[in-house]
This record gives C-alpha cells, structure tokens and sequence, in this order.
C-alpha cells in the first residue's frame, strides 16, 4: 500500500515537469512580450475639433497668485460665524485674491463683524457683501422650481435671483421665454431669468 503511494506521488511530478511554463501568479502558457517603440520625433496633435480654448474664467483663476493660509482661516471664520443661517450665502475668495468675502441678507450680525474686524490690518480685505435677498430662501425656491415643473431642465441660484433653464421644445411651443413661464405657471416671489436650455446628458 505505501509503495503504491509513493509511487502515484513520483508520477504526479513527472506530469508537472511536463507543463509549460508559468508566471507568478498567471495562467500557464507561453509568456507574452511587450513590444517597445521609439517615441516619435513631434508630439500627436491632437484633431482641430477637440481642441478648445478655455474660458476667460478658468484662464483668470490660473493665473492668480495662491490662496494663503490666512485667507482659509478667514473663510472658515467667517463660515463659523454665519452658521445656518438662511441670510448666509457663504463666504468666498475673490480671483484677484486680494479679498475674503461673507455674502449676506440684512443687518450684519455681531459675530461676524468680529472676524471682519479681526483682519483690519490683514494683506487682504475681509468684508461682507449685501445681497438683496435671503442665500438660503432663494436655494430652496431654485429647487422647488425644479421639482414642481417638468418643462424647467435645470435652476441656478444667483443674488439677484434665479436662473430658469427651460426645455428648447417648450419655449418654441410657447412663442418665447416668458411666454413659456407664464403658459407653464413657473412664478416665484424672486426675479426669474430664463433660458432655453435642454437638460444635461451624462457622459
């Protein structure tokens, strides 16, 4: 019985020194090469249609100097300071960098005057910006907007207002913009800014 044993042991890595080759923690078979090519001597262009300028925006916001330490300390200051408030349409750091700025409904609380007189002396401006209605109130309207009427394809709140994005086919329909507001019953308390636009398709 035990030279049985052995013996089928003795046959088992017979038949294993027979299989081909394998790599650490591959399939066995030939090993694959990859093939290696010079770099070409200019640079592929990319096609003229994929190549875009980028917007004056984004173009201003690279070529600013860097946010400092100080300007987040401030922005979270100010954060701290507004809470939850609905007033509150949270603070921000102009492009230019040379400001920290609280956008703000009403009287300015006491809280936040403290951090805006903390940085008197600061190498950048901190203030706060009046706006003429309430940051919060106007971000829930935006999206009840959008909840409640299937022809609005997207909202954008801004300090002014909002701004309506309408379905092409339902201003054409209507004869123009505020023709489409008023036929489709889209009112709000806050000034409405429409445009014709279709809903956003993911890539």
């Amino acid at each position: 019985m035990r030279c049985a044993a052995v013996s089928a042991a003795l046959l088992g890595l017979a038949a294993c020194a027979q299989q081909p080759g394998q790599r650490p923690g591959g399939p066995a078979g030939t090993p694959r090469y990859v093939e290696l090519r010079p770099m070409p001597s200019e640079p592929v262009r990319a096609p003229e249609e994929l190549v875009r300028p980028l917007p004056d925006e984004l173009l201003e916001s690279l070529e600013a100097p860097p946010v400092t330490m100080a300007m987040i300390e401030a922005v979270d200051r100010l954060r701290a300071a507004a809470g939850d408030s609905p007033d509150s349409g949270g603070p921000g750091i102009s492009l230019d960098r040379t400001q920290v700025y609280l956008r703000w409904h009403g009287p300015v609380p006491a809280a936040v005057q403290a951090v805006v007189d903390r940085y008197a002396g600061a190498p950048f401006t901190v203030e706060v910006r009046s706006v003429p209605f309430p940051p919060g109130e106007v971000f829930e309207e935006a999206g009840r907007l959008l909840t409640e009427h299937p022809a609005v394809t997207s909202t954008s709140p801004r300090d002014d207002g909002i701004d309506v994005m309408i379905h092409p086919e339902v201003v054409e329909a209507a004869g123009g913009l505020h023709e489409a507001l008023a036929r489709h019953g889209i009112v709000s308390r806050f000034p409405l800014f429409p445009r014709a636009e279709g809903p956003v398709v993911p890539i």
